[in-house]
């Protein structure tokens, strides 16, 4: 009877184990609970940091999962003890299966992957030296990375305890109970009192990811991004949020300007202009990743080196008495010799007026600000600070006329300009009169509509930075300077199966679905390693598959028609592989369909009476 009241006890406090994080979980340990997959979804945002989903609902659609580790390597001493219990072992190093380590060519980094398993990425080995194709690729994207954001831009590297290489782990950041990110950038030791050294974790392959880009193109501007990340914890850990996802998603096009993916999350700003400049980070509200563009008119009217200027003064700032973010429009300001306000008007200009001084085969790619119909008498501004409203006005009539624009209550710290649009595509500029609180702007018809520009920069000055005098030249994409080869620290080594070359070897199946990479193609490789490389039967199948392959698939690649019906041809072998049983089962039955067919049309007779 005892024996039984102690295990019912251990068995009680087990179970309170699990369920106390939620029972007693405040708001805070809520949050990071929900966040972390541990709790449903359903609870308020947090410190504004939640993502908010397209339809308004809550999400974790996060492309960078650096600010939540962030959050919760921040908040952790004010979380309960059960919800630590919980979500330390997010904040662990990940673990991989059979670990390998690899050094980057010129040993400033070490990419850890694993070998087996679900983590591990592509391990094709067409130089047969050990190491996997994909794993190099990732060593000589790092350097090129560095070579570009610390030798050519000048920040300072990110650091590490006792100036060893800075790690790379590969990981299916796919699935499971944590979102799918596309990496992660995790604070590690304290180095001083705002600065750590970190460690990055991308994805195993970009496989899985949406085929908009390659999954070469996911990783160079994803390492790109979470670099800086790591350079940005060096700087000072307290950073805000906002800028430090704005200066991470700018670089992407300073270091990999042909991918272009940072023009993806310009909408949600653009469409959303009364959101402050300095709004929380969400992928749908433009927060912090779409105002990538702010820095980029920074560097065209300071010169690239002003961003790096903002972090090297938050350097300099001591650690805020409660753990807080340090504001960065403060800093900004100051580097910009406070002419911060100056610099927004500037940037709403160009929104309008689409005249940028660099990057001039991108301004396409820019999202167009979103306009509302304006009234003649303006009685409403944006509320927030460093926001902007944009009201159009549209004449009815080709007959040139002068447009009066009243303003009722126009607060002393909002801007307002006026800019009609002639017919050449150049622009106009008209200025606000503070004596009789109106814009006047003559010769408005229906071929030159006129927008205004409404600021909320404190201090209403509608006065500009000069802009550059001619255009600005793009950095070309990054490229590995070394001549060095990644090395192998400590691990297995990878044996290629013979005949494999840079398609994994399904060679067919590559062309047909564009990317050695794609989740069906890598579905095949693990049949054939499993099945078919094991057996005496099925590697001579496969050797008799490499041998009159390769030149068909070179002429599927080239036509997109070949690429559909092979990919129609393959359904059924890709279903058979992915679904043993029912693939089967429709594969047999779509072959008894066929033969039903030819029986009631007489060709199965035919065919047998012939053989």
């Amino acid at each position: 009877m005892k024996r039984r009241a102690i295990v019912g006890c251990m068995f009680m406090v087990a179970v309170w184990g699990v369920l106390a994080p939620a029972a007693g979980a405040g708001s805070l340990d809520r949050y990071y609970l929900e966040r972390f997959g541990e709790l449903s979804q359903g609870t308020s945002p947090v410190a504004g940091v939640r993502v908010e989903s397209a339809n308004g609902t809550s999400g974790v659609s996060e492309r960078c999962g650096t600010l939540l580790w962030r959050g919760v390597t921040r908040d952790w001493s004010l979380l309960e003890t059960g919800t630590q219990q919980t979500l330390a072992k997010y904040l662990a190093k990940p673990v991989l299966a059979g670990e390998a380590i690899v050094e980057s060519g010129d040993g400033h980094f070490h990419i850890h992957y694993a070998t087996s398993g679900d983590d591990a990425p592509p391990l094709a080995d067409t130089n047969a030296d050990g190491i996997p194709d994909w794993v190099e690729t990732v060593a000589s994207v790092m350097e090129a990375i560095y070579t570009r954001e610390v030798l050519d831009l000048g920040y300072q590297p990110a650091p590490t305890v006792g100036g060893q290489p800075y790690d790379i782990y590969l990981k299916n950041n796919v699935g499971g109970q944590v979102a799918t990110y596309l990496g992660i950038t995790q604070s590690d030791t304290p180095l001083s009192s705002t600065s750590y050294s970190s460690f990055i974790t991308l994805d195993n392959d970009y496989a899985e990811f949406p085929v908009r880009y390659m999954p070469l193109q996911y990783l160079k501007v994803t390492a790109a991004h979470e670099y800086h990340h790591g350079i940005q914890y060096g700087y000072n850990f307290y950073f805000d949020s906002w800028y430090a996802e704005a200066t991470s998603t700018w670089i992407e096009d300073e270091v990999y300007d042909s991918v272009n993916q940072l023009y993806d999350y310009l909408p949600y700003y653009l469409q959303n202009p009364s959101l402050a400049l300095n709004i929380s980070p969400s992928v749908y509200t433009g927060g912090g990743y779409g105002r990538w563009v702010f820095n980029r008119y920074l560097a065209e009217i300071n010169g690239r080196a002003v961003v790096r200027s903002v972090w090297e003064n938050l350097k300099l700032i001591p650690p805020p008495a409660d753990g807080s973010d340090i504001p960065m429009i403060p800093v900004i300001d100051t580097v910009l010799g406070g002419a911060i306000d100056q610099h927004l008007i500037g940037l709403g200009k160009r929104f309008i007026m689409e005249n940028w001084a660099s990057h001039l085969d991108e301004i396409s790619l820019i999202h167009p600000v979103a306009t509302v119909a304006g009234t003649t008498t303006v009685s409403s501004y944006p509320a927030n600070n460093y926001s902007f409203s944009f009201l159009k006005y549209e004449s009815v009539t080709a007959q040139s006329t002068t447009l009066t624009i009243a303003f009722a209550g126009k607060p002393s710290g909002v801007a307002a300009v006026a800019f009609r649009q002639n017919g050449s595509g150049s622009f106009s500029e008209f200025a606000y009169d503070p004596v009789t609180a109106t814009i006047v702007v003559p010769g408005w018809s229906i071929t030159t509509p006129v927008v205004l520009m409404l600021c909320n920069n404190l201090s209403g000055t509608t006065t500009t930075p000069a802009d550059p005098t001619g255009v600005i030249a793009s950095l070309t994409d990054a490229q590995v300077v070394t001549a060095k080869s990644p090395t192998l620290v400590s691990g297995p080594t990878v044996v290629s199966s013979t005949g494999e070359s840079g398609g994994g070897g399904c060679f067919i199946a590559t062309a047909a679905y564009g990317s050695y990479l794609h989740p069906k193609v890598r579905l095949l490789r693990e049949f054939r390693d499993r099945w078919l490389l094991t057996n005496r039967v099925g590697r001579w199948a496969v050797a008799c598959y490499y041998r009159i392959s390769p030149p068909l698939a070179r002429i599927i690649a080239r036509h997109g028609w070949m690429r559909s019906c092979c990919r129609v041809m393959l359904a059924p072998v890709v279903l058979a592989v992915e679904y043993p049983l029912g693939g089967t089962a429709v594969v047999a039955a779509g072959f008894l369909g066929f033969l039903l067919i030819w029986r009631r049309r007489g060709y199965l007779r035919v065919w047998t009476a012939l053989h």
